[in-house]
């Protein structure tokens, strides 16, 4: 759990356990503070507590929270207690975060990956959109840098959002990173409330992956009963690869990745072979999979009886 120094953070504490509405309880928050903190919340449903750390090093605090009952309006013995660690930081980086959105991306894509030619939006946002950090900022900019293969960009932006956008034409890591400048309002004082400025960066790795292209089924599918059939699958595209295959006697157009355990290999090529002890038609279907895109290939196996003989001898 971390709070921005100088700033006000709000906690809430509820109990696992239900009790009858008429039953009463005290929270009572300790901070192991230089000048230690020790507040009582009365509340029969939720408790609310808030405080800033302010005049204190930044770093680790533990908050311990002790929750009792009461018993005509007396404090009569305690039901729950949890400790907490706080990290206290004057950074931004701990409350932001990087996301990218992309059209017509694959629900299995992993986050921060994406696919070359095509506009990713980049925008930098509160982990928590809201925390009463949110409420307190009046201004924000952003200081984009994204670095990879054969590319430097910088961007400055500012405003609520202010998104990067940035087309990728090649595969590759990247690095995205945005430094990040604020104007928050802190808690009201005798003197009035004041603008801090807090700062922080923020940085992601994003990874761009070709989608498969010229996938093929190689090999023949004309096979003789009691004998091997040997195909091979390969394709083009950014590894890593999963590739799964079935065989039916329907064209069925299911897909393999919904059962089985998928073969993950570096390179887009996998060699099938499968037993056909009696003669027929049989369908093969095979997946291959990235992070970013997904195909299938159908082939009709011919299984075809061969010729009997009798071996003789004098």
């Amino acid at each position: 759990m971390s709070v921005l120094l100088d700033t006000e953070a709000t906690y809430y504490v509820t109990l696992e356990r239900k009790y009858p509405s008429i039953f009463f309880f005290g929270y009572v928050f300790y901070i192991d503070l230089p000048t230690p903190v020790n507040v009582e919340v009365l509340s029969n449903t939720l408790a609310k507590f808030s405080h800033t750390f302010t005049r204190v090093p930044a770093k680790s605090y533990q908050m311990n929270v002790q929750v009792y009952i009461y018993f005509f309006q007396q404090k009569a013995w305690k039901v729950a207690e949890k400790t907490v660690t706080i990290s206290v930081t004057d950074s931004l980086s701990d409350f932001f975060q990087i996301s990218g959105k992309q059209a017509n991306l694959k629900p299995f894509t992993p986050s921060n990956t994406f696919v070359p030619d095509a506009e990713v939006d980049f925008a930098a946002s509160l982990k928590v959109p809201s925390s009463v950090l949110s409420s307190n900022l009046t201004s924000l900019s952003y200081d984009w840098t994204l670095t990879g293969p054969n590319t430097t960009v910088h961007s400055s932006l500012s405003g609520p959002v202010a998104p990067f956008v940035h087309n990728f034409t090649a595969p590759g890591q990247y690095v995205l990173s945005v430094d990040i400048s604020a104007n928050i309002s802190s808690s009201p004082s005798s003197s009035g409330t004041q603008t801090l400025v807090k700062k922080g960066t923020v940085k992601e790795n994003v990874y761009v992956k070709q989608p498969i292209s010229k996938a093929q089924l190689i090999g023949n599918n004309l096979v003789k009963n009691g004998s091997l059939l040997h195909l091979n699958v390969t394709c083009t595209g950014s590894s890593n690869f999963m590739i799964c295959y079935f065989f039916s006697e329907v064209n069925s157009s299911a897909s393999c990745f919904t059962s089985g355990s998928p073969i993950v290999v570096d390179a887009c090529f996998q060699e099938v072979s499968h037993y056909f002890p009696n003669n027929g038609t049989q369908y093969i279907n095979v997946g291959i999979r990235n992070d970013v895109s997904e195909t299938t290939l159908h082939s009709k196996i011919t299984i075809y009886k061969g010729e009997s003989f009798v071996l003789e001898w004098e």
